[in-house]
């Protein structure tokens, strides 16, 4: 009995590796849609350009959060919504979050090499120290992504997990969402209708919200 319950935990251990190495390979396909439908894996000329640049690096302060975009990739339509990413700035032009790899700290400047990108500020600011302070712990304890999606603090097997919005609302205590777009799951464009403040819809949309 010991044994086969060992079998299945290392058998569920497998398909969660599996799951998570499916995800990450899906989600860095780019899909050409003219002239003849081409997949290409990895990076495309993306549509935030040095005008998008200055203007964010002028309006963030910290703790501020990152919502982001990247056109027609894979990833970005398994993802309901317009955005399919969230990161916290903790300020010195470094902004925390989770990728497939885990949860990493990454320079403002590689972050912004995507499509589009929305700023959005806690409405409560004697939080933000906080939440920055959170989003540091977390970097510090190395956790990893959860492709499970489970919107709790455990993951598989007792494990600290996070996805990207969760780690978000983690670091200020899951504020209120007024509108889910799936129940079950924080979605990157839940957080427009939620407890912070729109600042930059992004460079489609940048009164969106506000």
């Amino acid at each position: 009995m010991k044994k086969l319950k060992e079998w299945w935990i290392n058998f569920g251990v497998f398909l969660y590796r599996l799951k998570a190495n499916l995800l990450s390979f899906i989600c860095d396909i780019y899909i050409v849609p003219q002239p003849l439908f081409l997949v290409i894996w990895g990076d495309h000329h993306y549509k935030i350009k040095g005008d998008h640049q200055r203007y964010i690096l002028d309006t963030l302060c910290p703790g501020d959060i990152l919502l982001r975009r990247f056109d027609n990739y894979l990833g970005t339509y398994l993802i309901p919504g317009y955005f399919s990413h969230a990161a916290i700035y903790v300020g010195e032009d470094k902004v925390i979050h989770m990728l497939g790899q885990g949860i990493c700290e990454e320079d403002i400047l590689s972050f912004m090499r995507c499509d589009d990108i929305a700023i959005l500020r806690y409405k409560d600011i004697e939080m933000i120290p906080a939440a920055i302070e959170n989003a540091r712990i977390q970097l510090q304890k190395g956790v990893e992504y959860d492709y499970d999606f489970k919107t709790e603090e455990k993951g598989y097997l007792g494990k600290i997990k996070f996805y990207c919005t969760e780690l978000v609302q983690y670091c200020y205590g899951y504020p209120k969402i007024y509108k889910q777009i799936i129940d079950s799951k924080i979605l990157p464009d839940d957080l427009l209708s939620s407890e912070y403040n729109v600042v930059w819809g992004g460079r489609k949309f940048p009164l969106r919200n506000m």
